[in-house]
């Protein structure tokens, strides 16, 4: 009996090992190295940053990264980088916008460029590894999963065709961005004089007027919140870039939930806009709920 024990022990070792050596090969399982030229497009000095999973959902096909410093703003390949599993590189942010760059004076010396890569093999399991990879580069600040801003399962991540662009107000927000579509009904439980509105992500924190969303019975505007709390400059790079977004109540003239259901149809038709719902109705959880 005993010696069934140590070798299922031994068996139980060399899984183990077998595990955690598998992992490191997927970091190092190519001879490739990043090139001088690109080594010295960076600025290697700039403090790293680590995510942290908060629970939050994520894309199980690729990983977001926020590049060092840089004067130069190269547009790398999959074959730049010494992994594997990366499929491509879509850039969300290449380099500063001209347009930005006049309303806020900080926004190109604060900028780093972001992008998504894409793996070839999925899985969250595959996005945790290649977090754990490619963080390893010293060229990127930040890497970390593309996380959901809103969580399922009561939106429906999809594109449009068919989106309102409004002058002067779309180009201070990051349109790219994916939208989540609410797929509720007029059964569901809501507040029926307001929605709630989910900007996305901006480096010029506007504060918009009811007159910007063309909407003729937004009657007004309360932001929930128009910008992160503090000294902007001072915030880490996580932060801004994957956790925070403008949030805000509409009210409307008429009222009623047939009404707040049309608000939300054109809301979400908005570019800027990466998420447009009912204003929920909570429940405070009962004692004999609470017990159990």
């Amino acid at each position: 009996m005993r010696k069934i024990k140590v070798a299922a022990g031994t068996i139980a070792i060399m899984l183990l090992l077998s595990a955690v050596t598998m992992f490191a090969m997927a970091c190092d399982e190519s001879d490739k190295e990043i090139s001088e030229d690109i080594l010295r497009q960076f600025d290697i000095s700039d403090e790293q940053e680590f995510w942290q999973d908060g629970g939050k959902g994520f894309y199980d096909d690729r990983v977001r990264v926020v590049f060092k410093k840089t004067n130069t703003y190269p547009e790398l390949s999959v074959d730049d980088l010494p992994f594997d599993n990366a499929l491509k590189i879509d850039y969300v942010d290449l380099q500063p916008n001209d347009e930005l760059t006049k309303l806020n004076a900080d926004y190109s010396k604060n900028f780093r460029q972001i992008a998504d890569i894409y793996l070839k093999q999925t899985g969250e399991d595959k996005v945790l590894e290649a977090v754990v990879c490619l963080e390893k580069l010293p060229i990127f600040k930040l890497v970390s999963a593309s996380l959901y801003h809103l969580d399922p399962p009561w939106g429906d991540i999809e594109q449009s065709d068919e989106l309102i662009s409004v002058e002067g107000v779309s180009m201070q927000f990051d349109v790219t961005e994916r939208k989540v579509f609410w797929s509720g009904s007029i059964e569901d439980e809501f507040k029926d004089d307001r929605l709630t509105v989910v900007f996305k992500r901006t480096y010029t924190y506007p504060v918009l007027d009811v007159e910007d969303f063309l909407f003729s019975n937004a009657d007004s505007i309360e932001y929930t919140s128009a910008a992160p709390v503090g000294d902007i400059q001072t915030f880490s790079v996580k932060y801004i870039v994957f956790n925070y977004r403008q949030t805000a109540y509409i009210y409307l003239k008429e009222t009623g939930k047939d009404k707040v259901l049309e608000a939300v149809e054109h809301f979400q038709k908005l570019d800027f806009v990466e998420c447009a719902a009912p204003d929920f109705i909570q429940h405070p959880q009962d004692d004999g709920a609470a017990a159990t």
